[in-house]
């Protein structure tokens, strides 16, 4: 802001243009409504406790329910491993029973050994009716079969798909043959059908034969694997799915008949944790989450384990938790319709009023807010029209008196120097220099006059940048003849800030400071250099000179108007420069000082850009609001 009265009203435009920047920043930390304020109270108080009420239910459902069904798991494995081990040790009990049973060896002898097929015939009857009595269900027992010395074979119920010589390669044939008398079991795929993927439990054994008299060499008893898999189906109504691993980590027994087979590794699980932990666990397989139990048969080396589906145990917690989140949703929803609904006649004069507020603060104090409502916001719209009124009637008295005060103060600065009077007698000094040829004498006193005239005539106290570098020109061609040329003075004025608008007088002081401070002791020649350019939203002028210099505590000094230099011209100082541009354009703008002893002195003028307004002269408001 400037204009003519330099106060009231238009000190106030210039506070509020200076730091329009600022607003922005100071709107960043407006407070929340208060909708805002009973919406986080409401949450906080209400909905948040619901919400954590919930996961603690939540928490405490799923490690119970967790609980009891591990507790249930684990009953259950320890349960069907004994009934395994049952039923493992009574097929046990039924090999050891034909390998013992000295008559199924003789007839299994006579049949390799009859001369005609009459008498093999009655061999064989013989013999299937021994194995009849000793395997009471027939179901139970996949075959039985008898590899002679050399060679030949007999089998009881289903026989080979394959040859003998393929029999005889297998490896339970080796083990069994390399150990008379001791029974050897696999769980293996039964070689007795190629139409489907069957296992069994296959008991082989090398009869005990000191006498010779018998040619069986190897025994092979194949049972179904149905009455493990049985016990197993009655746990998995409740238990999730069973699956029992044999103790190289085989799958020997999986709903899934697919999996039968196949090792625990390539379904993506490790055998190693199953046998380490001990305990219920759970782990992401295939991107499915897992409830993992194991229990190991100590006797065998077996592992049973069991698998359930995380998400479906747990799915009606899962289902709860997400009703409780709806509820407290609905909450809060149904309370921002009650906050709009109950506050609406609170928040929107209080919204109103903010806005008016906000008004006045740009300096409009033509806001009125109509009186109405409830009692509270009656006597607070009230008060802001009263402090509105009070405010407007204040700035009246105090430009008008700033006024009288200015017009006083002209008054006596005209009445100790008439501008008039110096000008005629400096013009009447000038036609007698012209008379006596005296053309120095002539550019002095042109220049002065010229000075005089721009300093002391006008009463505005903005010009244009231009205006201020034809000024400084003029006290510059002064001070060149007054020190003899001992410096020369270099503008560098960018033609884009010609015409922008500056505070009257603020160079003439630096400049001057520079010559006095800097230039008259010393005894090289001198530069100065002006150099003005834009920089975003600012106007920088820089004054620039290679005199004496001054250190931290100099530059301290000098801006604390501590340091004394005689003869100036205006008698005005840096600090004063520096107050007055802060108190036209604000605190973010002003002089800045960078010197180093005996090298150079740079000062730095910051300035707000302030276009010239259109009509060529300076309003007495803010021109560019």
């Amino acid at each position: 802001m400037f204009s003519g009265s330099r106060g009231g009203t238009a000190e106030l435009c210039v506070v509020i243009k200076a730091k329009d920047k600022k607003k922005g920043v100071n709107m960043k930390k407006s407070r929340n409504s208060m909708a805002t304020h009973f919406l986080v109270a409401f949450s906080v108080i209400i909905v948040l406790p619901i919400i954590i009420l919930s996961f603690f239910i939540y928490k405490y459902y799923i490690d119970t329910l967790l609980t009891n069904t591990t507790d249930q798991i684990l009953q259950s494995l320890n349960q069907a491993s004994k009934s395994m081990e049952d039923e493992f040790n009574r097929l046990t009990h039924l090999a050891l029973t034909v390998s013992n049973d000295k008559k199924i060896m003789e007839f299994a002898t006579d049949v390799n050994r009859s001369q005609n097929n009459l008498e093999k015939l009655d061999s064989m009857k013989e013999l299937d009716s021994r194995l009849d009595l000793i395997f009471n269900d027939p179901y139970e027992i996949e075959s039985v079969l008898f590899l002679y010395q050399g060679e030949g074979h007999y089998f009881y119920q289903k026989g080979p798909m394959v040859s003998e010589d393929e029999v005889r390669k297998m490896s339970w044939y080796k083990e069994a043959k390399e150990s008379a008398g001791a029974i050897n079991y696999n769980i293996m795929e039964s070689f007795s059908s190629l139409f489907e993927k069957k296992h069994v439990i296959a008991f082989s054994f090398r009869p005990l034969d000191t006498s010779g008299k018998y040619d069986v060499e190897v025994v092979q008893i194949s049972c179904n694997i149905n009455s493990l898999s049985g016990i197993l189906s009655e746990s998995e109504n409740t238990t999730g799915n069973y699956m029992v691993l044999d103790q190289n980590g085989q799958i020997i027994l999986d709903r899934d008949k697919k999996r039968i087979g196949k090792t625990i590794e390539e379904e993506g699980y490790s055998e190693e944790i199953l046998r380490s932990i001990g305990k219920p666990f759970t782990e992401i397989i295939n991107g499915k989450k897992l409830l993992i139990t194991s229990y190991e048969l100590p006797t065998k080396g077996w592992l049973l384990v069991n698998i359930m589906d995380y998400n479906k145990l747990t799915r009606h917690a899962d289902q709860f938790l997400f009703r409780a989140l709806i509820i407290g949703g609905v909450l809060v929803a149904l309370f921002l319709v009650f906050t709009v609904f109950s506050f609406k006649q609170l928040i929107v004069p209080i919204n109103e009023l903010i806005s008016k507020m906000k008004r006045v603060e740009t300096g409009d104090f033509d806001q009125i807010i109509a009186v109405k409502g409830q009692s509270e916001i009656f006597y607070l719209a009230k008060a802001f029209n009263q402090m509105v009124a009070e405010i407007k009637k204040l700035i009246s008295e105090r430009d008008a008196k700033e006024k009288e005060k200015l017009n006083a103060e002209i008054e006596a600065l005209q009445s100790q120097i008439n501008p008039h009077f110096l000008s005629n007698t400096l013009g009447s000094i000038r036609l007698m220099a012209i008379v006596a040829k005296a053309d120095n004498v002539v550019a002095m006193l042109e220049a002065f006059s010229k000075l005089l005239s721009s300093t002391y005539n006008s009463t505005d106290s903005i010009h244009t940048v231009k205006s201020e570098m034809e000024n400084l020109s003029q006290y510059i061609y002064i001070m060149k003849y007054r020190y003899g040329n001992k410096f020369e003075v270099l503008f560098d004025i960018r033609e884009t800030i010609e015409n922008n608008m500056i505070l009257k007088m603020i160079l003439q002081p630096i400049v001057e400071n520079a010559i006095l401070h800097g230039m008259a002791e010393q005894e090289e020649q001198g530069y100065i250099i002006i150099r003005g350019w834009k920089e975003n939203d600012n106007l920088l002028i820089e004054v620039e000179d290679n005199g004496m210099g001054m250190n931290e505590e100099q530059i301290e000094r000098l801006m604390e108007g501590n340091m004394k230099i005689k003869k100036r011209f205006t008698g005005i100082g840096l600090p004063n420069v520096n107050k007055r541009i802060k108190l036209n354009y604000g605190e973010e703008y002003g002089l800045t000082i960078e010197s180093m002893e005996f090298v150079f002195t740079k000062i730095k003028i910051r300035l707000p850009l302030v276009e010239m307004p259109k009509e060529g002269r300076v309003d007495e408001q803010c021109f560019n609001r």
